[in-house]
């Protein structure tokens, strides 16, 4: 099964599933900064960076403003944006869920096709109790390595496991965590996070100050 479908031009591959987490006035911009990836792009605006890291993956609450991250990490630095979650959110399409199920409005409502519950406790359970406990704890981490590999630059914006922290940093990658808005997570395992990030950014004020504040930890970065 593939996780996600990539989009390939030229200069930069992204891929366009992406985290709906984001505050309600920030997120009618977040599609079409995916697409002016592709734009930029063609016209060579868009050029990766190799003394960037090559993966970073970003941490933080419900509506911490990941996906702007990522969308951002896309955009301007030509990063392509990959889900630890991204075969598990294809499975839930295929039993007829849809994007505002998984991704949207319709993610807290029950649904009588769940027996009741939501498409919020569907993704974790399946997630947590399937995935991780049946299966294997590696196991979702595992795919998104066969997907992370093939690409240039890589940022996931889904980040909520030690173990997936873990082989980020194997691959030489980077974990920024975002703090100051959010807090809509609640208590399951996967809301812990667990885990030491390499650097904290505030995301208490504008959009503009955001992008700032990730385009300074990048030089810092680069500049080690």
């Amino acid at each position: 099964m593939t996780a996600l479908v990539a989009t390939t031009t030229p200069t930069a591959r992204y891929f366009t599933d992406y985290d709906n987490d984001n505050r309600p006035e920030d997120d009618s911009g977040l599609a079409a900064a995916f697409a002016e990836v592709g734009r930029r792009a063609v016209v060579g605006r868009v050029f990766p960076r190799h003394d960037l890291p090559p993966v970073i993956a970003l941490s933080g609450p419900a509506g911490s403003g990941k996906s702007t991250v990522s969308a951002y990490l896309a955009t301007r630095h030509g990063y392509a944006l990959t889900k630890f979650a991204g075969p598990l959110k294809n499975m839930c399409r295929a039993i007829g869920l849809d994007d505002r199920h998984i991704e949207g409005d319709l993610k807290e409502e029950p649904l009588e096709e769940l027996a009741g519950h939501t498409p919020r406790h569907a993704m974790q359970t399946l997630g947590e109790a399937w995935g991780r406990k049946c299966i294997g704890e590696d196991f979702w981490v595992d795919l998104w390595r066969q997907s992370a590999m093939k690409l240039d630059l890589v940022v996931v914006d889904d980040c909520r496991y030690p173990n997936e922290a873990a082989a980020v940093r194997r691959m030489g990658g980077r974990i920024l965590r975002l703090a100051g808005r959010g807090g809509i997570s609640g208590k399951h395992a996967s809301e812990a996070q667990d885990f030491i990030a390499d650097h904290i950014i505030s995301n208490s004020d504008s959009i503009k100050d955001l992008h700032e504040r990730v385009d300074r930890t990048l030089e810092e970065w680069s500049s080690r």
